[in-house]
């Protein structure tokens, strides 16, 4: 028997419950990153940073408020163009992408994981055209799904944002029906909290289980 650190990838609709979906895998076990926390960190660099720089340029000064990267200016800037926020993807996603194979590396080392979970967003999305995010990297990917009208509020309330700030991120996604298809595993995420720890539960059993060799 042999006891390997399985790499899962967990994505799904806007407001589903991605993020709870990993508190809950991490209080079974399992070492548990953040695609967009990662963005954060990168973003939080010093203005010298050389892709910061490239940042900068591409967006303009006004993204710099008191000496250091403002993400809601970045935000307000590339959610109104696509073009922009697809040169944005291309800086940072390499970056994210390295980023993760690392922490793999020195969280396997570790042996005291269950699992290796990132909750990646548009996993489906930059998969298709950067290579950094090779969905066979990943041993098994996760789409969470729930009833647009529960995701919309979910979402408001989690970023004190408007229905118009839901729609519009919303639409810049793949369609969830479409991520729910490529996934290896979905979970329905339309009930209490409760509901969904006894769904995380079932899965993580499913994927914790030691193959024999």
């Amino acid at each position: 028997m042999v006891r390997f650190l399985k790499k899962v990838a967990i994505t799904g609709s806007l407001g589903s419950g991605k993020s709870t979906l990993c508190d809950i895998l991490q209080e079974l076990g399992a070492y548990v990153m953040n695609a967009d926390q990662i963005v954060h960190q990168l973003l939080s660099l010093p203005l010298t940073t050389a892709y910061i720089q490239q940042i900068v340029k591409l967006l303009g000064n006004e993204v710099i408020v008191n000496d250091t990267i403002d993400r809601k200016k970045i935000a307000e800037i590339v959610f109104q163009s696509p073009v922009l926020l697809k040169k944005l993807e291309e800086l940072l996603h390499p970056l994210v992408g390295d980023e993760i194979r690392k922490a793999y590396e020195k969280v396997k080392g570790e042996k005291k994981y269950t699992l290796f979970v990132c909750e990646i967003p548009l996993l489906f999305e930059v998969c298709d055209k950067d290579k950094n995010f090779e969905l066979s990297w990943y041993d098994a990917t996760i789409c969470v799904l729930c009833d647009e009208n529960q995701a919309k509020q979910r979402f408001m309330d989690k970023n004190r944002g408007t229905e118009a700030d839901y729609i519009q991120r919303h639409n810049m996604q793949m369609n969830v029906r479409e991520k729910a298809k490529r996934a290896d595993f979905t979970i329905i995420n339309n009930g209490t909290k409760e509901d969904l720890k006894n769904s995380a539960e079932a899965l993580y059993q499913r994927l914790t289980a030691i193959p024999a060799t």
